[in-house]
């Protein structure tokens, strides 16, 4: 009887056993879900300012769009990008391993997740307000650390893909992404100081890494969704 079991479970395995392995449906599913994370999340944001009557985009942040009756959009985008790069870090852990980056790509995949997460449950305060609430620091705390971690790991791509055999001329690319995100972050910040176009850099700095995701994605779903140089 116990033979007859083991012989049923071993030609028909529980999807655990089976459904996260490097290569395997549910791998390349994660890392597809991770890629159109950014771009679902530009494609609502962008769609709700144009449509939000009073909104303006290159004024107000993305965040703004959170607030009132209709905010609930924007946090549900806010929630549902921070679950799907969460979900992305698995999938990463597999396409990266063994190598450079293994480790830390995947967590600061954690903490991108995390802080959007934390960017849509925490609303922003609106514009103006000259004493800010608990949720409002916490939502501009997470925003921040999520663009800081965003930049950070396309430093640490480029430093993976120099060691790649046919992925080192992608390096050349990671480096200006992050580049990018840092210094639209930083305009960002003059931005709020002189009440400038908090969202036009804001937009810019959300953007600027999503070419570069894609095209690395389609790359690696095209093959066996692996990077496994070690080094």
């Amino acid at each position: 009887m116990q033979s007859t079991t083991t012989a049923l479970l071993i030609s028909h395995p529980s999807p655990l056993a089976w459904s996260l392995t490097p290569g395997s449906r549910a791998h390349r599913v994660l890392l597809g879900l991770g890629a159109a994370g950014p771009a679902l999340f530009a494609a609502v944001y962008s769609i709700e300012g144009a449509t939000r009557p009073g909104y303006s985009p290159l004024l107000q942040t993305i965040s703004e769009l959170s607030l009132g009756p209709a905010g609930w959009m924007q946090v549900t985008n806010f929630v549902v990008f921070g679950l799907l790069t969460l979900a992305s870090a698995l999938a990463w852990r597999l396409t990266l391993a063994p190598g450079r980056g293994a480790r830390v790509i995947p967590a600061l995949k954690v903490l991108m997740g995390l802080g959007l997460i934390i960017s849509g449950v925490c609303v922003t305060d609106p514009s103006g307000t000259q004493v800010a609430t608990l949720h409002g620091t916490l939502h501009s705390l997470a925003a921040y650390a999520t663009l800081t971690a965003t930049w950070c790991s396309m430093f640490v791509f480029a430093a993976r893909f120099a060691v790649e055999p046919g992925w080192r001329l992608w390096s050349v690319f990671a480096v200006p992404s992050g580049l990018l995100v840092f210094i639209f972050l930083g305009l960002l910040g003059v931005a709020v100081a002189q009440h400038g176009d908090l969202g036009l850099f804001e937009r810019l700095a959300t953007l600027a890494t999503l070419p570069l995701s894609v095209a690395m994605t389609l790359r690696l779903l095209a093959g066996d969704c692996r990077l496994a140089r070690a080094s």
